[in-house]
């Protein structure tokens, strides 16, 4: 069984259970899964080092699913979070949809904005 983190408050296991089954999760991969502001959001990390998101509103109206490889350079990495910072994105979101740490994001953008 992966490792499974629950951080809700009030749990929809309908919506839960689709999201999780969506993402195929096998025994050596890690997830952490989060529920907030409506959202249940799943970070699973491959037994490869391959990182895949996926966010669903509890009603089950939005999806989203975003895949991110481990080979990703730390230039390319800052580059990215450079452009969805400008974008107006915050660093949490920015975190969450990477797969990073909000404190990894915020490293980025120092070095990029020359802090």
């Amino acid at each position: 069984m992966p490792n499974l983190v629950l951080k809700p408050k009030k749990l929809d296991y309908s919506a839960v259970s689709t999201l999780l089954e969506d993402l195929n999760i096998g025994r050596r991969d890690s997830v952490k899964l989060t529920i907030q502001a409506g959202f249940a959001t799943a970070h699973v990390k491959r037994a490869n080092g391959r990182v895949q998101s996926a966010s669903m509103m509890l009603d089950g109206q939005f999806r989203q699913m975003t895949a991110f490889e481990p080979e990703m350079s730390p230039s390319a990495r800052r580059r990215l979070v450079n452009q969805l910072d400008r974008q107006g994105m915050r660093q949490t979101a920015i975190a969450n949809l990477i797969g990073v740490s909000q404190a990894t994001i915020s490293l980025d953008l120092a070095k990029v904005k020359g802090r």
